[in-house]
């Protein structure tokens, strides 16, 4: 029992410090820096927060290695997390779309950079109707 109670002490000061130096070196390095590399944690990939991708970039930067991307794959999205986090859109919103969404061919729930797009239109689409109130510019119903 001693030697747990060693462990978790030694573990939760490391990981202080290493969260607070993989936070600096990831807002610096982003670019260079492959996901596996210095990742402790290779199962939490980094969440990508940048906002207003277009969303091609958005799909490689969150794709699994197949190329695909799922509900795993989404909540990198940072933009996602926040509407659903703000309440702008509710799971269940986020769950018809991706099911309303073509899958990738041999997949049941993995969309492939065509289906991501068509998601984000659809996502984006939400949005319009709620910031053009009274606009009526959009004709397609």
């Amino acid at each position: 029992g001693d030697d747990d109670d060693d462990e978790e002490d030694d573990d939760d000061d490391d990981d202080g410090i290493i969260d607070e130096d993989s936070d600096d070196d990831v807002a610096d390095e982003e670019d260079e820096t492959e996901d596996e590399t210095e990742m402790p944690i290779a199962a939490s990939l980094p969440v990508i927060t940048e906002y207003d991708l277009p969303p091609g970039v958005l799909f490689s930067q969150i794709a699994n290695e197949n190329y695909l991307v799922g509900t795993t794959e989404l909540q990198r999205w940072g933009e996602l997390n926040d509407m659903i986090s703000t309440g702008d859109l509710t799971e269940a919103e986020l769950a018809t779309l991706f099911g309303n969404v073509a899958k990738a061919p041999g997949t049941k729930d993995m969309l492939d950079e065509d289906g991501f797009l068509e998601f984000y239109d659809a996502i984006d689409a939400l949005f319009e109707d709620v910031d053009d109130d009274g606009d009526g510019g959009d004709d397609s119903s």
